[in-house]
């Protein structure tokens, strides 16, 4: 898109826990027409790891615990406008990702 134009992601929040629903609107402001094989919004979810270390070291750094892409149009040309979406984040998507490290 970098030129053609540009996406706003408007949200309630910028923080969500799992169970919660996200709706928003993506807003598509294009210079002049485009052609694209789809228009997506992905929702992605990052969890906060701190390691202790001797003393008092700390590391922190972010986990992906989540990754999804929802579809809000296919190939076609697009002239711009506002698409609604809504997202659920899993319910044990906390819960699942601990059982899918004690695993390995």
């Amino acid at each position: 898109m970098i030129g053609k134009g540009k996406i706003e992601i408007a949200l309630p929040k910028a923080r969500f826990n799992p169970g919660d629903n996200i709706s928003g609107i993506a807003t598509l402001t294009l210079k002049k027409p485009t052609k694209a094989r789809k228009f997506t919004v992905s929702f992605i979810g990052d969890q906060k790891i701190t390691q202790h270390g001797l003393g008092t070291n700390r590391n922190t750094r972010p986990v992906r615990i989540y990754e999804f892409e929802h579809q809000l149009g296919g190939e076609q040309e697009y002239e711009g406008g506002t698409y609604p979406f809504e997202l659920k984040i899993p319910e044990g998507i906390l819960e699942h990702e601990k059982r899918h490290k004690s695993q390995k």
